[in-house]
């Protein structure tokens, strides 16, 4: 596309635009905690002219696999995998674009609200038993855990049965 686009300016213009929309998605990324500044520096850095794509072959893996994110503000992950070498067939990435835009969207937003209430615990002890567990810790019993994002790096936090069912 960018080859194409460097002989027509019209072509060009969406070029820019499909560059300008990834962009905003990886900046709200980076807003959210999802990622931190390091990362969304190489990303941009690496790749300015980004394109998802889907191996054919997992589409209804990761279709089938963002409905359950639906049911949860939990984010135990977030939607930027490293890209590996494939031999697989992939489909359009227009077609990928508009398939991730809403998973990227739900994770931004879960975990946004789960910085939230996380900040409001420090902040405040809103919860009566949830704190940040270290590293490789399990929740006591009678507890469960919620996870999230803050700069890129992956908390998770224990927090009683009710809180981890609302959310």
């Amino acid at each position: 596309i960018q080859q194409a686009g460097d002989q027509d300016p019209l072509i060009q213009k969406g070029v820019e635009a499909y560059n300008q929309y990834h962009l905003k998605l990886l900046q709200e990324r980076l807003d959210a905690g999802l990622i931190s500044q390091d990362l969304f520096d190489t990303l941009v850095n690496t790749h300015p002219n980004y394109m998802p794509h889907n191996v054919v072959a997992d589409i209804d893996d990761q279709v089938a696999s963002s409905f359950n994110l639906s049911q949860s503000l939990n984010v135990a992950q977030h939607d930027i995998k490293r890209a590996v070498g494939s031999l697989k067939d992939i489909e359009d990435p227009f077609v990928a674009t508009v398939q991730r835009t809403p998973v990227a969207t739900q994770l931004i937003e879960k975990n946004k609200t789960l910085v939230g209430l996380v900040k409001a615990q420090e902040d405040y002890g809103i919860v009566d038993g949830m704190y940040k567990l270290a590293e490789g810790a399990s929740a006591p019993r009678g507890q469960e855990t919620i996870n999230m994002f803050r700069n890129g790096v992956k908390e998770t936090w224990a927090v009683p049965k009710d809180v981890a069912v609302a959310v």
